[in-house]
């Protein structure tokens, strides 16, 4: 067992360290704001603003909202105190105006601060020195193409109905987040994962589902709500705000102030992140209504402070928001009783291809650029590969997978499932392609981006 004194410091422990340093230095009669602090710290204001009632930070006043206002919420972290920290600043010489802002002029911006600081600057910011963030792969804007409704919602509401496993009381309002989990992650057993994974309850602070598979290198945070009126054209955009502080407990509190609730799930997701064993953060915002552009905008908000905060100390973990709505769900509902959801036919010129003979059969072996099967990606998303297969993914990874075969930057794996067959019996030519067979496992160097070719049009069909 490890020695408790060599515990490497938390990403909080790190921020707190800087930000103890940046407030010292703070002058009388100046200011500064959650935003100006966050941009040295390589966080968010808001997970700044958090750290403020530690009662360990020294002049916590003197940092005030983007417009020079003080925070509604703002107390004291040192137990006991009470004094108005308007008072204290105006005492201090800040002036503020009829609408409560303190003066533009005696405001201090992130760059003032570092200079501040002067040599030390570097010994301050080093440990939350924001280190190259992963190179992001391009991903559909949905986990998968929602469905218009020409019966898809109908048929998933009758199907999500008919789970009558998922309708235990210990599940509650879950039961569709638990419905969604097990489509979409192919689940074999869903009240296994949830007697561990669903921690909904008193003092959750949002967090109802929190799953670590560490074999997938993922984690999946998610928040469930199920309307009494479908008839709404939108869920509620609290639930969705609800996961930025459901992302700030789990990923950037000390571990110690973390609610007992959850404290078990979140440390298991912070040490499979401190052992490398996470690609992937998916965060998910699952209920019973349409999709809408008011919670992807709060969503987005999500997604940039968690990958915010990753980045800093985890380049190569990818993260992923989405809205799991009626349209989404009903689409996966869809795609795990429709094998096949791409029947559109490709064509790809190759050098040659290994035939396999059988009676009534014949098998093709090619080899295909990764780029060229990515753009196809790009074009039609996860539709092109069974809810089953692991999709198509791109990573980083240095590490040596389970096979033995080491593999480096820039190169791509992914399972695809597509069939092949020659136009001709010649052993050059265009190969015809069609979704459909089993998974192949494959590895090369692709784009990050789509290219040019690929941007405006669809691809080359035959």
């Amino acid at each position: 067992m490890s020695n408790p004194s060599d515990r490497q410091p938390s990403i909080s422990d790190r921020h707190i360290a800087a930000l103890i340093e940046i407030l010292r230095v703070m002058p009388e009669g100046r200011w500064t704001t959650y935003g100006e602090i966050a941009k040295l710290l390589n966080t968010a204001a808001r997970v700044v603003g958090g750290y403020m009632t530690d009662s360990r930070m020294p002049n916590p006043h003197r940092v005030l909202k983007a417009q020079g206002e003080i925070a509604e919420g703002f107390h004291w972290g040192e137990p006991g105190r009470s004094d108005d920290p308007r008072e204290l600043l105006e005492g201090e010489g800040i002036v503020f105006d009829a609408n409560n802002r303190a003066a533009k002029k005696q405001r201090i911006s992130a760059e003032q601060l570092r200079e501040l600081l002067g040599d030390r600057a570097e010994d301050v910011f080093g440990p939350v020195a924001k280190r190259t963030p992963p190179r992001r792969r391009h991903r559909p804007a949905a986990l998968i193409q929602p469905v218009a409704d020409d019966g898809g919602v109908a048929a998933m509401e009758q199907a999500f109905v008919g789970r009558t496993d998922l309708r235990k009381p210990i599940y509650g309002s879950n039961a569709r987040l638990l419905f969604a989990a097990e489509l979409i992650l192919d689940i074999p057993d869903i009240h296994s994962v949830a007697a561990g994974a669903l921690i909904d309850g008193g003092d959750d602070k949002s967090c109802d589902f929190l799953h670590v598979d560490t074999d997938a290198g993922l984690i999946v945070l998610a928040q469930g709500y199920e309307s009494g009126r479908p008839d709404r054209d939108r869920a509620k955009q609290s639930k969705a705000k609800g996961l930025h502080q459901a992302a700030t407990w789990v990923f950037v509190h000390d571990l110690e102030k973390v609610p007992a609730r959850i404290r078990h799930a979140v440390r298991q997701a912070r040490q499979a992140l401190d052992d490398g064993a996470i690609r992937e953060v998916r965060i998910w915002y699952v209920h019973n209504l349409p999709e809408s552009d008011h919670i992807a905008e709060e969503l987005a908000a999500v997604e940039t402070l968690v990958s915010s905060v990753l980045a800093s100390v985890k380049a190569e973990v990818d993260v992923r928001v989405d809205e799991i709505g009626w349209n989404t769900l009903a689409a996966w509902c869809r795609a795990s009783v429709t094998p096949i959801l791409v029947t559109e036919e490709f064509g790809v010129d190759v050098e040659s291809c290994l035939k396999e003979a059988g009676p009534n059969w014949n098998a093709y072996s090619v080899t295909v650029p990764a780029s060229w099967l990515q753009g196809v990606h790009w074009n039609y998303g996860d539709q092109l590969f069974p809810p089953t297969s692991a999709g198509f993914s791109v990573t980083a990874r240095r590490s040596t997978p389970k096979s033995g075969i080491p593999w480096s930057e820039s190169r791509t794996i992914f399972g695809s499932s597509i069939m092949a067959s020659p136009r001709s019996s010649t052993t050059q030519g265009t190969i015809l392609m069609r979704s459909g067979c089993a998974s192949t496992g494959c590895r090369s160097s692709t784009e990050r981006k789509p290219p040019a070719r690929w941007a405006n049009s669809r691809t080359r069909r035959r």
